[in-house]
């Protein structure tokens, strides 16, 4: 499987499916603890994001309720702002809508808990989640609201499994909603949630289509095969609010040319991110690059996590493109600079 940035398919899964965050704020956000009482009629005044629990993950469930819930100790996942993964910096993008996702993991399973303004998520979302539902990887959720937020709370198994028993389904039907009473039960404050307003100048994000003359001719082809050759590609609850929200979008495409050389391409746009954080670059072995167009540019190379990328920044937005081109006489970087035109022309 030709795979940029990629894992196998159980850790994508659970890296993907059930997407964390760490026990505290999120990085580079603007976040507002408490409701905003300001009185100012001012139509054009800014709103930021109200992220419920001030973005703390630790806020929302301890790891010792967590663990009596899944049983055994648990412990909290990594941020999600790691900017080689299949999802760039996916927490950030969350929080621009509001949202937050906490997962925590253990001997006893999986725990995922994902809380989103109740007026961004889709209604076909909330109505598939309104009732205990398990998909077949072996995942159970259930989602309630409370002081508008939506509560999407999920446990799993920690590998892959079939359908779950009978029995099974009742055990994490249980779990599911001791997950969501603890977090009901917390401060109504610390419930809210708000998307923030959106800033002049962050990019509309167009559908993929659009992309498709501009990256082949960058990518010095005639034609390329909308999609991916693998399986391990953004998915689960909290990706599909976030383009619905207008804050993340995946596009990718592909060709086999001579010899059955590959030429890849996926595109990860994000309207207003802005420059990865001195860590996360350093994180990631990123070095400065020349994207035209660019305020700023980066280059992280291949390596044992996958293809190449170049993250490209445009004032307040953010282009990561990742890849392999078939074509010695064109880069990822020129592939960049022209989605970057399209996207900053809109």
């Amino acid at each position: 499987m030709a795979n940029g940035m990629r894992v196998g398919v159980e850790t994508m899964i659970l890296g993907v499916l059930l997407t964390g965050c760490a026990g505290g704020p999120v990085a580079g956000t603007s976040v507002s603890a408490t409701p905003d009482v300001s009185t100012s009629s001012a139509s054009d005044q800014e709103t930021p994001a109200l992220i419920p629990f001030g973005g703390d993950c630790a806020r929302a469930l301890s790891a010792s309720d967590v663990g009596r819930i899944l049983g055994g100790t648990v412990a909290v996942s990594p941020s999600a702002d790691d900017l080689t993964a299949v999802e760039p910096d996916r927490a950030a993008s969350q929080a621009l809508i509001g949202g937050l996702v906490c997962t925590w993991t253990g001997a006893g399973g999986t725990a995922m808990v994902e809380l989103f303004p109740e007026d961004i998520v889709p209604a076909d979302i909330a109505d598939r989640l309104t009732s205990f539902t398990c998909l077949g990887s072996g995942y159970c959720s259930r989602a309630e609201g409370a002081q508008g937020t939506w509560i999407n709370a999920s446990v799993a198994q920690r590998s892959i499994a079939a359908d779950p028993t009978e029995t099974e389904r009742r055990e994490r039907e249980q779990k599911v909603t001791a997950l969501l009473a603890v977090v009901r039960s917390a401060d109504p404050a610390d419930l809210r949630s708000r998307a923030a307003s959106r800033e002049p100048g962050r990019w509309m994000i167009p559908p993929c289509s659009a992309f498709d003359a501009t990256v082949a001719h960058a990518a010095g082809q005639t034609a390329l095969t909308v999609g991916f050759p693998g399986d391990a590609i953004p998915s689960g609850t909290a990706w599909e609010i976030a383009v619905a929200g207008g804050v993340e979008q995946w596009c990718s495409w592909y060709a086999y040319g001579e010899a059955n050389a590959l030429t890849l391409i996926e595109l990860s746009v994000q309207p207003g991110l802005g420059t990865p954080t001195p860590d996360q670059l350093a994180s990631a072995g990123a070095v400065p690059a020349s994207v035209g167009g660019a305020s700023a540019a980066f280059a992280i190379p291949s390596g044992a996590e996958g293809n190449a990328r170049i993250v490209a920044v445009s004032g307040e937005n953010r282009l990561s493109v990742t890849g392999v081109l078939g074509s010695a006489a064109t880069s990822l970087a020129d592939v960049a600079t022209a989605v970057l035109a399209q996207l900053d022309a809109r």
